[in-house]
């Protein structure tokens, strides 16, 4: 069971490749139950590592019904609330699961606790209060601190490896643009409403370059010729953070 267990880390990862986390968090909460979560079941802890407390329901619309939503880490499918051929499911174990003619094992989500597979009927090993190995990324740049009461508004692909965010915080409507270059280098570019734009450079989790545009500029009373057009751009080597 994964009741005040595996409470680090994912315990299933969705099909989109985002993990799923226990339905607790690391306090022993449930997360679902105490308003942590957005309307897709997710979060994020330490602002870049979003991550679900529960199986992702909506993505039974894209993928269609009968479709696994998930796969728990001991290998296992987690199906929707339904069966594939759209029955309820019936003689679920405790770990929220059963043995279908055709499928074979596999766990079902639930709008309620456990929200995911409610343990392992396969074999998983726990190091240090998780699953051991998790899955693992190479985020293309680091953590960094939260947007408090942030809220994501839209997701668009402008372009080929070219993409946009849009969100809220504060009321202030802002947005993230980056491009994905042939030799893996991100450009991004931050829109962060009255406070300006900022461009940054990243290679696997390195800042190699940025820039200061003049909304961010002005704040601190440098001349408008020195932020726009060549704008103010450093590398990362000469020392300046």
């Amino acid at each position: 069971m994964i009741r005040n267990q595996f409470l680090r880390g994912a315990v299933a990862l969705a099909v989109n490749g985002i993990p799923i986390f226990n339905p607790q968090n690391n306090r022993g909460e449930i997360s679902a139950e105490i308003g942590e979560l957005d309307k897709w079941g997710g979060h994020c802890g330490r602002a870049d590592d979003y991550h679900y407390h529960v199986v992702p329901l909506h993505l039974e619309a894209v993928l269609g019904q009968g479709k696994p939503l998930a796969y728990a880490l001991d290998g296992y499918p987690i199906y929707g609330v339904r069966e594939p051929d759209g029955r309820q499911p019936t003689g679920l174990d405790a770990l929220n699961g059963h043995d279908a003619e055709g499928i074979g094992y596999h766990y079902h989500a639930s709008t309620k606790y456990p929200y995911v597979n409610g343990g392992f009927h396969g074999v998983v090993e726990e190091r240090e209060g998780q699953v051991d190995p998790q899955p693992s990324a190479r985020p293309v740049r680091p953590s960094l601190t939260a947007l408090r009461g942030a809220a994501i508004t839209g997701f668009e692909e402008t372009g080929q490896t070219k993409f946009r965010v849009d969100y809220t915080v504060s009321g202030e409507k802002r947005s993230v643009l980056y491009q994905i270059g042939a030799d893996g280098k991100v450009d991004f570019e931050f829109r962060n409403g009255g406070a300006g734009v900022q461009r940054e450079l990243y290679a696997t989790g390195r800042r190699e370059a940025w820039t200061w545009q003049a909304g961010w500029a002005a704040q601190r009373g440098w001349p408008r010729g020195r932020a726009w057009g060549g704008c103010a751009r450093r590398r990362a080597s000469e020392g300046v953070v």
